[in-house]
Parts: C-alpha cells; structure tokens; sequence
C-alpha cells in the first residue's frame, strides 16, 4: 500500500513511536465518521443511533 509507505516514513521522520499501523478501519457495528454518521452533537449522533 502507497498510504503505508508514506505514513510510515513520515511518523519515522518525524521521531513518533508506534507498534503497528492500523490502515483500515477495524470492524465496527457502527462509524462515526464524516461518510457513516456523522457527528455534529451528541445529542443528534444518539438519535440517529436509535439510543
């Protein structure tokens, strides 16, 4: 992956620490995100969850 070389390079450049990169998004029931749900408020993001 492209996104890993150039992540990669940039956090070592850059002195971070890390154990793994992570480039996906691991599986979830639901994202709060600027694609799935998205979050303006709390209050909003519950309703639209149905809590």
């Amino acid at each position: 992956w492209p996104e890993y070389r150039v992540t990669k390079k940039w956090l070592d450049d850059h002195g971070f620490a890390y154990d793994a990169l992570e480039m996906g998004k691991p599986i979830a029931d639901v994202w709060i995100d600027d694609r799935a749900i998205r979050f303006s408020d709390w209050n909003s993001t519950l309703a639209q969850l149905g809590v």
